[in-house]
C-alpha cells in the first residue's frame, strides 16, 4: 500500500531547514573584520554607559559595590547592610515585585549539592543578582522603584534609631555614615 507524503512533516521540516539563502547572503558583510570590531566596541559602550548608570543610582542609594563588573551585564549586590526586613534576597525580591521591579534572589545561584545546608544557611541569602542588560528606560524605573524600596524600609526602620544614635537628622548623613561602617 502506498501512502502519501505527510503535509505536516513536510512543513516542519521545511522550517527546520534553517535561514534562507537571502538572508545568509546579506549577513555575510556583518562578518567582515573590521565591521565585527567596531561593531564590538559599539556594543562595549552601550552596556558600560548602562553599567555606570546602574552602578550610580544603587551606590547613591547607599549600596556598596566593591567589585565593578567589565565584562557582563549583572550586579551581584550585597543587601546586608539594608534593614532586615530586606536584607535578604527572598524578602528584597518581593519587596521589589511590589513596585514592579525583578531582581534574581542569590539563593537560586547557590550550588548545594543534594540540599546540605538549609536555604538560608547559603552563602547567597544576602545577595540578588540586579541585571542592566534591559533598555535604559527600563533601568531607570527600575532604579527608581528599588529607590522606592530601600527608603521606605530605612526611613521605617533605620532613620529612627540611627538619627538617635548619631544626632542627627539628615537622611544623607545616615546614609554616608552606614556605607562607612
Amino acid at each position: 500500500m502506498l501512502t502519501k507524503p505527510c503535509s505536516i512533516g513536510s512543513c516542519g521540516s521545511y522550517l527546520d531547514g534553517g535561514t534562507n539563502v537571502p538572508f545568509q547572503e546579506a549577513a555575510i558583510p556583518m562578518l567582515e573584520p573590521a565591521v565585527v570590531k567596531k561593531e564590538m566596541i559599539a556594543l562595549q559602550k552601550h552596556f558600560r554607559d548602562k553599567r555606570d548608570y546602574v552602578i550610580d543610582r544603587l551606590r547613591n542609594m547607599g549600596f556598596v559595590i566593591r567589585h565593578v563588573p567589565d565584562s557582563t551585564f549583572y550586579l551581584w549586590l550585597n543587601l546586608e547592610s539594608l534593614p532586615g526586613p530586606i536584607s535578604d534576597g527572598l524578602n528584597f525580591f518581593q519587596a521589589c515585585l511590589d513596585e514592579k521591579v525583578i531582581v534574581v534572589p542569590g539563593i537560586f545561584f547557590d550550588l548545594n549539592p543534594a540540599r546540605r545546608r538549609d536555604l538560608f544557611d547559603s552563602p547567597c541569602h544576602h545577595f540578588v543578582r540586579f541585571s542592566y542588560g534591559p533598555k535604559m528606560e527600563v533601568l531607570k524605573m527600575g532604579c527608581d522603584g528599588i529607590e522606592r524600596v530601600v527608603n521606605k524600609y530605612v526611613l521605617a526602620f533605620f532613620l529612627p534609631v540611627q538619627c538617635l544614635r548619631w544626632g542627627c537628622a539628615n537622611w544623607l548623613c545616615f546614609r554616608f555614615k552606614n556605607m562607612s561602617n
